[in-house]
């Protein structure tokens, strides 16, 4: 009696909306008969879990259901083939939790290339279905692209190449952290519910390379890939975390960003049967390489601002304010700080934190002072005060071509208009301009609130 589909060691369940997960299951048998199935917690029986009959084997296959499992674990699951009340056959699968899973999906900065140095440490409750279909404990690196069976991870290799290179990658691979651990790790110790990670992101990709449209080449695109791992980890997921628009960033002749990540996410919510799934995103960093244009690399993180006026069930945090470990990827500290504040989001629309707010969000800028030399922004969605007291970096006024007035002398957060940063400027601000925050590839943003969490860059917004 082998099993061979629908459950596996060290696996995760998706709980449903009551917290409690079903399972269909089964495989290859000898024997004939029927087939009972308990489960064991520690030393006892699951309540409401002893010995009952779940299935049939029968022509070489057998299969069998359990069902209203609840949240936790672990769980060790006990099947046995009995005829006339005899045992004929028997396995168990251990290590089964019941939890919730996450995608993480995108390019290279959910994919995860920071240094292998003081990651993020594993968790009990924290498990990774690797790109391989097998599941396994989450620790670094999470993503292991050429052991995906689907060709489009290979990087263009062939299978021979692509099984020859894997032992060398694995071996001397120095590079991957990302923010998924710390992400589910944050969720975990919140909640106490086991959560499975589903790798599913690829570096250097853009918007048209998942497009939902190429979902029947299957393994030949990365939407489709990301169908078939969904589908193999038992095809309902809590939620996706998704990093992506840096590569529509190098465009010097822009693409549709804006309308294909809405479409993206919209196809997503559809083929996973999920019209309110949670979608959590990350609002573009920075970048320190001269040959990106600044005003599109800006364009990027505005129209990723404005997608949360249209997406619902949505979220978005900024990584405008953090670290770099080379000239593009986040950092494995900054990916630390990412996860938290990803993982914040998550319990908010989850209705975990009601208390929790999204972070801090323009709402309007107004000209004050009868010379305007003073423009106060309001922003909306903060937790407690607007930080740092005094010289919030970040802000700039500019003309209709982009470029620094050089106007601004300081900006403050203001407690007798809570809610509100004043700047004050060295002259009056001149007709058609606009203020910015975080404008550019390699800005230098401050403001953040009690919580942790970044304001989101944004502008152009006129004055």
């Amino acid at each position: 009696m082998k099993i061979t589909r629908g459950l596996a060691p060290c696996q995760v369940l998706q709980r449903d909306a009551h917290g409690r997960a079903a399972a269909e299951f089964g495989g290859t048998a000898s024997a004939e008969g029927e087939v009972w199935v308990r489960v064991r917690h520690g030393a006892e029986d699951l309540e409401g879990h002893g010995w009952r009959k779940a299935g049939l084997a029968h022509d070489g296959a057998w299969e069998a259901k359990v069902a209203s499992l609840p949240a936790g674990g672990p769980y060790r699951l006990e099947a046995e083939i009995r005829h006339e009340g005899h045992k004929l056959a028997g396995l168990h699968v251990p290590d089964l939790l019941v939890g919730d899973l996450w995608v993480l999906a995108g390019q290279s900065n959910m994919e995860g290339v920071g240094v292998l140095r003081d990651v993020e440490a594993p968790h009990p409750l924290v498990r990774n279905f690797e790109m391989s279909g097998v599941w396994k404990r989450a620790e670094e690196p999470l993503h292991w692209l050429p052991e995906s069976p689907d060709p489009v991870h290979w990087w263009g290799m062939s299978e021979a190449q692509r099984n020859e290179f894997i032992p060398t990658y694995r071996k001397d691979r120095d590079r991957g952290a990302g923010l998924g651990l710390p992400f589910a790790k944050h969720l975990a110790e919140a909640t106490g519910v086991p959560i499975g990670l589903l790798p599913v992101a690829h570096g250097g990709t853009n918007m048209d390379q998942w497009d939902p449209a190429k979902r029947d080449m299957a393994g030949n695109s990365l939407y489709g890939s990301m169908l078939r791992h969904v589908k193999a980890a038992g095809g309902r997921v809590a939620g996706i975390l998704w990093y992506q628009g840096e590569s529509e960033g190098f465009e010097q002749e822009p693409s549709p960003f804006l309308d294909r990540s809405l479409a993206f996410v919209n196809a997503v919510r559809h083929d996973f049967d999920a019209p309110e799934l949670p979608f959590l995103y990350v609002q573009i960093g920075r970048v320190v390489m001269p040959e990106v244009p600044a005003r599109r690399w800006t364009e990027i993180r505005e129209l990723q601002r404005l997608a949360l006026d249209k997406l619902a069930h949505s979220a978005m945090v900024t990584a405008v304010d953090l670290p770099l470990d080379d000239a593009i990827h986040m950092s494995t500290p900054a990916h630390k700080v990412l996860g938290m504040r990803l993982a914040k989001q998550a319990l908010r629309l989850m209705g975990r934190d009601k208390k929790m707010k999204p972070g801090p969000a323009f709402k309007r800028a107004d000209t004050e002072g009868e010379k305007r030399d003073r423009v106060r922004i309001w922003f909306e969605g903060f937790n407690g005060d607007l930080l740092p007291e005094r010289l919030v970096r970040g802000f700039s006024v500019r003309d209709a071509a982009g470029a620094d007035l050089g106007l601004l002398f300081d900006a403050m957060p203001d407690p007798r208009e809570p809610g509100s940063v004043l700047l004050m400027l060295r002259a009056a601000v001149p007709e058609g301009s606009s203020l910015f925050y975080g404008f550019g590839t390699d800005p230098v943003c401050t403001l953040t609130d009690s919580e942790g969490f970044a304001a989101s860059a944004f502008g152009p917004v006129r004055l």
